[in-house]
């Protein structure tokens, strides 16, 4: 078809959700209904960038859409501002999950995408791309397609000498996968309450009330939390490193 949409899609899971809603959906409930509040508030942001001469503002370039407990994030178009919009958009939804106790994963793509909001109707090859890519993925983070990765890396996008688009060996459940990933723990240094290095116990800690003690998960599920932690710590260590580093000499 002539003229398909080309856009960036973002497609994001809850961890454990199913389970959950069998065990007790009033719980269930109230986490999606988090969720819904986390999404509000991310997408209500104005971006200003060295990048671009215009301030962006999120609310006119990104669209979202929630069924049960997943939720599409789609821009209007594919250019670099609408990359920035949605990676943005992205992280900060990914930071207000974890302080509503909300444990998730993401997948952004970029390709052909439908959307016929009157009618409900979301569809194409990008938001399969977007729903595998995070769907394999066995962690709390965001991992981008290669061409979402090229286009986000080409923005510089940086937290003080750290990148926050880095490449990283991804779990994912027939082993692993190297992939551009968000470098969400340097992204939201500011705002991560728990600072590394720290235990897979201790970041699990804010879920247990929905989904019991850490020692009784099933292993695939503690496996999730044991590999962000050591993302989370690998990426701190990192981080640090580069910002005690001296500069260089004049």
């Amino acid at each position: 078809m002539e003229n398909a949409p080309q856009r960036y899609v973002a497609h994001l899971d809850i961890l454990g959700m199913r389970a959950l809603t069998a065990q007790d959906h009033h719980e269930a409930w109230q986490m999606l209904s988090a969720l819904e509040i986390a999404l509000t508030t991310s997408t209500r942001v104005t971006i200003v960038s060295e990048n671009f001469d215009d301030p962006i503002h999120i609310p006119e370039m990104i669209k979202s859409v929630i069924f049960s407990d997943t939720i599409i994030l789609y821009s209007n178009a594919d250019s670099p501002r609408d990359c920035l919009a949605i990676f943005t958009a992205v992280v900060n939804l990914f930071s207000k999950a974890l302080h509503l106790r909300v444990p998730i994963r993401i997948g952004i793509s970029k390709g052909i995408f439908y959307a016929d909001e009157q009618r409900s109707m979301y569809a194409g090859p990008a938001l399969i791309d977007a729903y595998d890519i995070g769907e394999k993925s066995q962690w709390l983070g965001i991992v981008l397609a290669a061409s979402v990765a090229k286009d986000a890396t080409s923005q510089n996008l940086r937290k003080g000498t750290s990148r926050i688009v880095v490449d990283w060996d991804v779990p994912t459940k027939t082993g692993t996968e190297k992939a551009s990933v968000a470098n969400w723990p340097v992204a939201l240094e500011s705002s991560f309450i728990m600072k590394p290095p720290i235990t897979p116990e201790q970041l699990y800690e804010v879920f247990e009330q929905y989904f019991g003690p850490f020692a009784k998960l099933r292993e695939s599920d503690a496996n999730k939390y044991i590999n962000t932690v050591k993302f989370i710590n690998e990426q701190y260590a990192l981080h640090k490193q580069a910002s005690q580093s001296p500069g260089p000499k004049r």
